[in-house]
């Protein structure tokens, strides 16, 4: 999926097991909201641990890391854009290339 930079729908994300749930949009408000008051009637010690822990998890497995990272790269990859704006020119900083075509090939399957 990164390296094709393409976007996935609702029920391709459910299929390979990146969301849980998959509601109609006239539906989405309340099933959120459903959702988190099932939710809030959790134990609140035990959802608190249970947050630390998966935390813990990803941050072992180099979760805070690699969004460090990816967001150094974003950084560095728009540098020269940053450059020119921060010496007053007008730069109309642009979305980069790969998420360009994925909208591109997303308006094309439409």
């Amino acid at each position: 999926m990164l390296f094709q930079s393409r976007f996935i729908d609702a029920r391709e994300a459910e299929r390979l097991g990146l969301v849980n749930q998959v509601v109609a949009r006239a539906d989405l408000e309340s099933a959120t909201m459903a959702l988190a008051a099932k939710i809030a009637e959790s134990d609140e010690y035990q959802l608190r641990m249970v947050k630390f822990a998966v935390n813990q998890a990803q941050d072992a497995m180099g979760f805070r890391t690699s969004v460090r990272n990816a967001h150094s790269h974003h950084f560095l990859a728009r540098m020269p854009a940053y450059i020119k704006w921060d010496q007053g020119e007008d730069t109309k900083l642009r979305r980069l290339p790969g998420v360009e075509q994925a909208i591109k090939k997303l308006a094309d399957n439409k």
